[in-house]
């Protein structure tokens, strides 16, 4: 931002998503191309978070604490990391191995949940009755759909998005294929087919 007087991080989130966009390329060209963690063979996804989380870490405890919003914390609680990528890279990365179904859930749920939303209210001011007002008028409201519509995206994800990045992808890419028990199949048909056509299908 310095080459742009007057301007501030937070003003140019086009900046900051094309910047974060090369890193997170270099990264996976580390991991991918360079085996910079040994061989890849699981995914890669990125999510953003902070370096102190609530669990609390098999680390060794030290004499080094700091309070945070009311909270001592000490190494405990420090989310593990590379030392490396954080000097290469200049920006928090979280390092920790997905041995549990959990953890790969936790993973893709930022990713896969949909916009961040809230609930918002918007209604004129109030004006008031004068003496020929002898009737209100009542409006009816769809409260699902104000509900529903009551949903925002931050700068950095609307630039990410309005610049066509990938908001997640998956390597190696995972194809689920259709497993039965034998003569337990599943047959689909709609109403009005034939039934002989269907056993053809079937035995296909």
């Amino acid at each position: 931002m310095e080459y742009l007087p007057g301007m501030d991080v937070a003003n140019k989130p086009d900046v900051i998503a094309r910047v974060f966009k090369l890193k997170l390329d270099q990264l996976l060209y580390l991991i991918k191309n360079k085996n910079y963690f040994g061989k890849c063979i699981g995914g890669i996804t990125r999510t953003l978070s902070s370096m102190i989380v609530v669990p609390v870490y098999r680390r060794r405890r030290t004499e080094a604490s700091v309070l945070k919003k009311g909270v001592l914390l000490d190494n405990q609680y420090v989310v593990p990391y590379n030392r490396d990528l954080l000097l290469r890279f200049h920006c928090h990365i979280n390092v920790e191995v997905c041995n549990s179904s959990r953890s790969l859930k936790y993973l893709f749920k930022y990713c896969l949940k949909g916009h961040n939303t809230t609930t918002m209210l918007l209604r004129k001011k109030n004006k008031k009755n004068t003496p020929d007002e002898t009737t209100t008028k009542v409006k009816s409201t769809d409260e699902i759909k104000n509900f529903l519509d009551g949903r925002y995206i931050c700068v950095s994800e609307a630039a990410w998005r309005l610049l066509g990045f990938d908001i997640h992808h998956r390597f190696p890419s995972v194809e689920r294929l259709t497993v039965h028990m034998e003569d337990e199949k599943s047959v689909s048909f709609k109403p009005h087919d034939d039934l002989g056509d269907v056993a053809e299908r079937a035995k296909i």
